[in-house]
């Protein structure tokens, strides 16, 4: 079962303040709508499903800039799946489950009547508050769906210093697409068990960093200073068509599997800069739209009718 996993995720958390519109350049809401509006339509052209991610703190911020109409269209679209993007750490609620539950609740507000998340992502900090984090997401009534599984499993490690934080788990190669459900957080990452939450794993490398992280952690990338910077290119694809190539090589056709990739932020960066469109084709000889739609249709044409690869929303995969 293969997506996209991307996010509109400015303002990251509650403190974060931007202004509804944008005066000499500064971010606001309305720019960060403008460019996922425009990557939005690269996404209608691919054939691929979308998981789309929002930030409470987007959601509750776009409501109050009378955004929300916009928000709503944005989401509103064939082959996507919205979710919430939880990036506040409620530090004050350690070893509080009931003060935890509140948190995600309240985080959750403005999401109702407006949006309806089928999945849940983030909260990598959560996992030091000495609390089952698992248990609080079913208490507060968020989806039993995790995409984007990659926080820190060691409590006792800030999720900020620990270098395998953020990676796609498992870290170690083989039965890497496995997806696995879980009642506890302590126990999250044994993947032996069955529980209420379902976690379906992926890459999450940003997409754009591929071709000059290979090899290296997410965090010593970062440290490196290393990565494409901004815009996807050639050697990003290839990468991409590996890592899609070794997952399929691991399947087990009686288990469910999944692979999903990580374009980041379509409020931020421009995946369409130097591109064309005509009759939903794009093309441009730095487009990186257009080296994005052609390798997926590559995929379409052989993948997909091969039975190899299944295109699924994540509203729709199968419970492990």
């Amino acid at each position: 079962d293969v997506f996209i996993t991307t996010f509109v995720e400015r303002p990251s958390n509650a403190s974060d303040h931007v202004p509804c519109e944008a005066s000499e350049g500064s971010v606001s809401i309305e720019a960060f709508l403008d460019r996922a509006e425009t990557n939005r339509q690269m996404l209608r052209d691919l054939p691929v499903p979308i998981a789309l991610g929002l930030t409470p703190a987007l959601v509750d911020r776009a409501a109050g800039c009378r955004s929300d109409g916009r928000l709503a269209t944005l989401v509103d679209q064939p082959r996507t799946s919205v979710g919430i993007l939880i990036h506040d750490e409620p530090a004050g609620c350690r070893d509080d489950r009931s003060c935890h539950v509140r948190a995600l609740e309240a985080m959750q507000t403005g999401f109702t009547g407006v949006l309806s998340p089928e999945w849940v992502s983030g909260m990598a900090p959560h996992h030091e508050l000495g609390i089952n984090w698992v248990d609080s997401i079913e208490r507060a009534g968020l989806p039993s769906r995790y995409l984007f599984f990659g926080m820190s499993i060691h409590p006792g490690v800030a999720h900020e210093s620990d270098l395998t934080a953020k990676e796609a788990w498992p870290i170690t190669l083989g039965d890497m697409g496995r997806a696995w459900s879980t009642d506890s957080s302590a126990a999250v990452a044994e993947r032996g068990g069955t529980g209420w939450l379902a976690v379906y794993p992926g890459n999450e490398v940003a997409a754009f960093s591929l071709g000059g992280c290979a090899s290296l952690l997410i965090r010593e990338c970062r440290g490196l200073m290393r990565g494409g910077g901004t815009t996807l290119d050639a050697q990003d694809v290839v990468l991409l068509d590996l890592l899609l190539h070794r997952a399929i090589t691991q399947s087990v056709s009686a288990e469910v599997r999944t692979w999903s990739f990580h374009l980041p932020d379509i409020g931020s960066f421009d995946y369409t800069e130097g591109c064309e469109q005509d009759d939903q084709i794009w093309s441009g000889e730095d487009c990186p739209a257009a080296l994005l739609q052609a390798w997926l249709i590559d995929v379409d044409r052989r993948l997909v009718d091969a039975g190899l690869v299944r295109w699924t929303l994540p509203g729709n995969l199968e419970r492990p």
